[in-house]
């Protein structure tokens, strides 16, 4: 870590933890502090997304009464281990995957981890570029079009890197993307909470940016919704406090953020959630 970027990590974290209040996200140094901001979107946030954002700011979120305050996937053990993309920038292989695992769980079958590698390898249809981002909507239109079905991590494991396509022709215990939906909800804050809560977990696009510098607490500010540029899971919801947020899986790793997860408030369609409700798993 030269001292130039260290002292403009540290520069940056003073403002951006200006005024801040209890509960509110903390921001500091973390394994991405050596990078500047622009090393760090070129690697880490590379996500695109065909679908134009619409959101209204005259939106206001009210929190539905007909779902529990609080839901938590990861208490229904249906949610795998945090990954680590590493250097490769395949969020957009890494949200849609974690999602047809928990999908495939809350529908009654073993949680298995399967393989991102193949979709960053296979995926090869418009904005897909492997480790170079890509495209989460058009991918999830080749997993459900493509002949292939989706081998557990085990036989096609991670390697960081873009890779030949391997296909099988018979692999026990793989899947199938049969049926998905891939639409914003940016000014239906409150249907997002209704689908995680009846259908499972969703797979979102974000802009990430200032995620570079985050430790912690409900990110409140400083997280637009004009650019699109990462994707995660969203794992569940907490709307009884004062602050209602989205519980949200990175894939940092563990050591990034609340171990490897982060909240965001709920409302003003803050980081730009535009949201990938995913279903029909098959095997």
């Amino acid at each position: 870590m030269t001292c130039d970027v260290l002292q403009e990590s540290v520069l940056r974290h003073e403002q951006l933890n200006h005024g801040r209040t209890a509960g509110s996200a903390l921001y500091g140094l973390n394994r991405f502090s050596d990078l500047t901001p622009a090393e760090f979107r070129g690697s880490n946030v590379t996500s695109k997304n065909s679908a134009q954002s619409t959101y209204d700011p005259g939106y206001s979120f009210e929190a539905p009464s007909d779902v529990p305050p609080i839901w938590d996937w990861r208490n229904n053990k249906t949610v795998t281990a945090i990954r680590d993309q590493g250097s490769c920038g395949g969020c957009w292989a890494f949200s849609i995957v974690e999602t047809i695992e928990s999908q495939w769980s809350i529908a009654g079958h073993l949680l298995e981890e399967y393989s991102v590698q193949q979709v960053l390898d296979c995926d090869r249809t418009k904005g897909s570029h492997g480790c170079r981002g890509g495209d989460t909507c058009n991918a999830l239109s080749w997993m459900n079009q493509t002949t292939a079905n989706l081998v557990p991590k085990k036989d096609y494991p991670y390697t960081g890197k873009d890779g030949e396509c391997r296909f099988f022709t018979n692999t026990t215990d793989s899947v199938h993307l049969t049926n998905y939906t891939c639409r914003g909800y940016e000014n239906h804050e409150d249907e997002m909470v209704r689908l995680l809560h009846g259908h499972g977990t969703l797979a979102i696009i974000v802009d990430a940016t200032s995620w570079q510098d985050y430790l912690g607490g409900i990110i409140q500010h400083h997280c637009s919704h004009d650019y699109n540029n990462h994707a995660v899971q969203i794992v569940g919801y907490n709307v009884k406090g004062d602050v209602p947020y989205f519980i949200v899986r990175n894939s940092w790793g563990s050591g990034w953020g609340l171990d490897g997860y982060l909240h965001i408030r709920i409302g003003s369609n803050l980081c730009g959630k535009f949201s990938i409700f995913q279903k029909h798993v098959c095997g």
